[in-house]
């Protein structure tokens, strides 16, 4: 069971310094009994992890309680078999604690020269029959940040993706993410998933049409799935925030004395059509659009065709002119064998009157490879990512309606106007041991020329303490650096950020700090 992004077992996890859990790679299998297999799309009760080197089933009697529970187990791990009119029902609980206690040693002068995170939580799952499942977690922090994480977090007021913030001591940050899912499954034909939490459409390290780096929202997704002929349909509805007033002419009119003003609502939706026509390849069509945002008394106008679960009728009626903010791609995945995958995917937002009436676009094209060169848990991923002329911003001046939620891109993080990016991912599992690294290089550049040039390499090496959640001992390093020129010019000189350190944590969820 995989819900929500969170994993039973551990699968390839690469992390980074300054986060719970950067980067986490989860080399995902279909499910022999699923047939077919739409893995691009999740939260998704489908996918299932491959797991690398798990010990063999233990002989309990031979471990006390304490090291089966320290090593190999979940801290709770309840499951009740009933019979039921007939018929059996497996209920299964598990509860487990959620943390990340970190310090890290910067080269930074302009600010502090010590970083940590001291975050503490819990995840429970439950299982009350095959087809209704539920999964909660939620997670208090309390960080300070190497010097270019902690200008992005105080410019956003999101911490990257993990929730807005208030001041913590001098210059820490102390913010807090809950987050929960219900699926059920009333029939073969139907699948509702509900909840709060992240969503993410694509097979690559970043997503052109929908990323789990923005913050999570409340949301309802509607899968309808037609084995036979290999198809699923997905239409899903969400509310996002901008963190900006309501009221754009003047909040104090609706704010009462004493609260505080309310953050502007826009609605969300999004279609996903996946074909899988034989199980080595899967093909998707995307539509994902922005409504429009909330009133100066944070009142909504959804009109009835914000609820039309049918792709492509509402560009056809509204087109890329203004309202609503439309985005539309392609995703693709093809096992070249069981071992090597290929992806890809299309972007575009179509022509924006805002911006000489360009076309804004994107394309990505990545690689997996697991046992890569016959080397056993040895997995490689390369991927580039490139896009243009303001793609994900708004079809207008109003940049309220832009594709974002929590003042970040749902898509890539927020770079300019046009862009190119590298990245490349190796990660090696030998019994407890695992070594991770990942290397970005990225190019952008607004509409006067000016690139920036950043190359960042994150390389860590870990102790699994615990299988089941992932508890892990890990010291690594991280290495930045940002040079820009302005009209042409040669690079200057660059700003370096160098940072050490140490953790001990389990995992959760993907964060990205890698811009």
């Amino acid at each position: 069971m995989v819900l929500n992004g969170y994993r039973y077992k551990p699968a390839v996890h690469v992390h980074g310094p300054d986060s719970i859990s950067q980067s986490e790679y989860s080399v995902m299998v279909p499910d022999p009994n699923a047939n077919p297999y739409h893995g691009s799309i999740y939260p998704n009760n489908e996918r299932q992890l491959e797991v690398f080197d798990e010990p063999l089933p233990m002989q309990k009697f031979r471990k006390s309680w304490i090291e089966r529970k320290l090593f190999h187990e979940h801290l709770i791990d309840f499951r009740r078999k009933d019979t039921i009119a007939g018929e059996v029902t497996d209920f299964h609980i598990l509860i487990d604690p959620l943390f990340n206690f970190q310090y890290g040693k910067t080269n930074d002068t302009t600010s502090t020269s010590s970083t940590y995170t001291n975050s503490r939580g819990i995840l429970a799952k439950v299982e009350l029959n095959e087809n209704l499942k539920f999964e909660t977690a939620f997670i208090e922090n309390q960080s300070v940040f190497i010097s270019y994480l902690d200008a992005n977090v105080g410019a956003t007021k999101d911490v990257l993706g993990q929730g807005r913030w208030k001041k913590f001591k001098t210059n820490g940050y102390d913010y807090a993410m809950a987050s929960g899912v219900l699926w059920w499954k009333p029939s073969k034909y139907f699948e509702l998933y509900a909840g709060h939490g992240k969503q993410k459409v694509g097979n690559g390290y970043r997503s052109l049409l929908l990323s789990d780096q923005a913050f999570n929202y409340p949301y309802a997704r509607f899968d309808f799935n037609f084995d036979k002929v290999g198809l699923k349909y997905t239409s899903t509805y969400a509310l996002l925030m901008n963190l900006t007033p309501t009221a754009n002419a003047n909040p104090v009119s609706y704010t009462p004395f004493g609260t505080e003003v309310l953050l502007q609502k826009k609605p969300f939706s999004y279609q996903y059509l996946s074909w899988t026509p034989q199980k080595w390849i899967s093909a998707g069509l995307f539509q994902g659009m922005i409504w429009a945002p909330s009133d100066a008394r944070n009142k909504l106008d959804i009109t009835g065709n914000f609820f039309n679960p049918v792709m492509f009728v509402n560009p056809a009626v509204y087109g890329f002119q203004w309202y609503p903010k439309i985005l539309m791609g392609l995703n693709l995945d093809v096992k070249i064998t069981p071992k090597f995958h290929l992806y890809a995917q299309v972007a575009t937002d179509g022509k924006k009157p805002a911006y000489n009436d360009q076309t804004g676009f994107g394309m990505q094209a990545g690689f997996k490879a697991y046992d890569a060169f016959t080397l056993k848990n040895f997995f490689l991923q390369g991927e580039y990512n490139t896009y243009r002329n303001n793609l994900y911003y708004a079809n207008s001046s109003v940049s309220v309606s832009n594709y974002t939620h929590y003042n970040r891109f749902l898509t890539l993080p927020n770079y300019a106007a046009n862009g190119n990016e590298l990245v490349g991912i190796a990660a090696y599992r030998y019994k407890r041991m695992m070594i991770n690294a990942k290397a970005n290089f990225l190019m952008y550049y607004d509409d006067i020329k000016v690139a920036n040039y950043i190359s960042s390499f994150d390389a860590r090496i870990s102790c699994i303490v615990n299988y089941s959640t992932n508890m892990n001992i890990s010291a690594g390093m991280q290495l930045r650096n940002h040079n820009f020129t302005l009209h042409d010019e040669p690079l200057g000189k660059g700003v370096f950020n160098q940072m050490l350190y140490i953790s001990f944590r389990t995992s959760l969820y993907n964060i990205y700090t890698d811009f």
